[in-house]
C-alpha cells in the first residue's frame, strides 16, 4: 500500500516540499478551507521536490520581456 495524503482542515503545518502539495492546496481552495494543516499526512517529512524548488531559486527568476517598438514611451 502506498503512502496517503490527507490534508486536514485546520491552522497548523505544512510542507511545501511534498510532491503533492499543489494538489492538496487546490483541495483546500475547492472546499474554501482558510487554514490547511498537513501534519497528520505520510508525506509531512518528503523533501522530494526540494531540488526544483532550490534550483529555481537560485536561477533569474525575474522575467523579463521587450515591449514592441513604439510602446516603451507610453508608460
Amino acid at each position: 500500500m502506498g503512502l496517503e495524503k490527507c490534508p486536514m482542515n485546520k491552522k497548523g503545518e505544512r510542507n511545501p516540499f511534498c510532491p503533492h502539495y499543489h494538489q492538496c492546496l487546490d483541495e483546500a481552495a475547492k472546499k474554501l478551507w482558510a487554514s490547511m494543516d498537513c501534519s497528520q499526512c505520510e508525506y509531512r517529512t518528503s523533501q522530494e521536490s526540494r531540488a526544483d524548488i532550490t534550483e529555481y531559486l537560485s536561477g533569474d527568476s525575474m522575467q523579463v520581456h521587450d515591449l514592441p517598438s513604439g510602446m516603451d514611451d507610453q508608460f
